[in-house]
């Protein structure tokens, strides 16, 4: 990486961020095409850096799942780890009384997505504008898909 070199963790990234921030941000004198190049590196390494420990289904999304997987019936419904944020959709619509549970259980509803999800324990949900499709953002997270039985949810 050409302006991110030594970093060690989160901390160390965003340090360095803010004294280029300060070095190449357009409204500051610096240049806007070094800037973008440099904030695309940023985040390439902040996504890094912020899901090293996700490589294992996060403890709080299986008891969720555990929580609702009752609802699921004949297994009509798939559920996706996508980075840390769990995805759920259904072969068809579910019944009012599923939605109702799905909201208690404080998983959203994506307008364009077209699917629920919720990004776990402690989660505020705060609309960011994202041109991205559910392909691009499996592509750029990576996805497993999770199956369960009974109450027990399994990773794949």
């Amino acid at each position: 990486m050409k302006h991110f070199n030594n970093i060690i963790g989160l901390d160390s990234l965003k340090q360095k961020y803010k004294e280029l921030a300060k070095k190449y941000h357009p409204d500051l004198g610096g240049d806007a095409e070094i800037f973008k190049e440099m904030q695309k590196e940023y985040e390439d390494y902040f996504y890094k850096f912020s899901n090293e420990d996700t490589k294992e289904t996060p403890s709080h999304l299986i008891n969720l799942l555990n929580k609702i997987t009752f609802l699921f019936t004949n297994n009509d419904a798939k559920i996706e780890l996508v980075g840390s944020w769990l995805w759920i959709s259904f072969d068809k619509k579910p019944e009012v009384l599923t939605i109702e549970n799905l909201k208690k259980a404080g998983l959203r509803w994506s307008m364009k997505q077209k699917k629920w999800f919720s990004g776990g324990e402690g989660f505020k949900f705060k609309p960011i504008k994202t041109n991205l499709s559910f392909g691009e953002i499996v592509s750029k997270y990576g996805t497993e898909s999770l199956k369960w039985e009974g109450q027990k949810a399994l990773q794949n």
